[in-house]
């Protein structure tokens, strides 16, 4: 099972983060849990990619700066079999954290459950290979890249201290999303877990702690009305 598989990769790390919010450096886990190498880069002027693994010892393309500018061309940098690149606008701005820390766990994952199919892919996109991919090896990069989220998500909010914060958060009660209870605890939490917000919200929907009001009949008791 897949969560279980990522709560037992973080007993490995520190078992204390199962039970209690603490700091984390994300790159602790990859020198602890890999032992590979890391480094940061300008990945694409564009930050469609923001993290990725090496498949080989070779070299990729980086960009001198994070946005693209007329005469900007990419440098060849090279990199170690299984080294993980991870974008340095996210560790530029101190307000990317959670996304950061989300990245290098779901590069760390791609590896620890043996993902060839979505380093492969990626590699080719960053080479700009415009060999057509066949749709096997495109479904089976969607497949490790859904896997790696989840895997990455279990890891940083596990389910047990999320789900016993949560209800001490919103008063022993899920929440309706857009309301403004449910954004002051997503925020919260996103905090507490150093994720981002969006990924707080996706993770809180998946434990079903969060719902769609639209998916029921009966309106929430004692919600606070929704923006405007």
């Amino acid at each position: 099972m897949l969560e279980q598989f990522a709560e037992e990769t973080l007993r490995l790390f520190d078992e204390e983060r199962l039970h209690k919010i603490k700091p984390l450096d994300p790159y602790a886990v990859i020198e602890k849990c890999l032992g590979v190498p890391y480094d940061w880069k300008f990945i694409t002027p564009d930050q469609s990619i923001l993290g990725f693994t090496a498949s080989n010892d070779g070299y990729f393309w980086a960009w001198p700066e994070p946005r693209y500018r007329v005469g900007m061309i990419p440098e060849p940098i090279p990199v170690e079999k299984n080294e993980i690149v991870i974008d340095s606008t996210l560790t530029n701005d101190s307000g990317k954290r959670g996304r950061e820390n989300f990245t290098v766990m779901h590069e760390v994952f791609h590896q620890l459950l043996g993902h060839p199919y979505s380093v492969n892919v990626t590699q080719m996109i960053l080479a700009g290979d415009d060999h057509p991919i066949d749709q096997y090896s495109l479904r089976m990069y969607q497949r490790c890249e859904i896997q790696a989220n989840r895997a990455a998500a279990d890891f940083l909010m596990p389910r047990a201290l999320l789900t016993r914060l949560f209800y001490e958060e919103s008063g022993e009660r899920k929440l309706a999303l857009g309301y403004l209870d449910a954004r002051r605890a997503v925020s919260q939490l996103a905090k507490g877990f150093q994720t981002s917000f969006d990924a707080m919200q996706i993770r809180l929907e998946d434990l079903q702690l969060l719902y769609r009001p639209e998916d029921y009949d009966l309106p929430q008791v004692g919600a606070t009305s929704p923006e405007v």
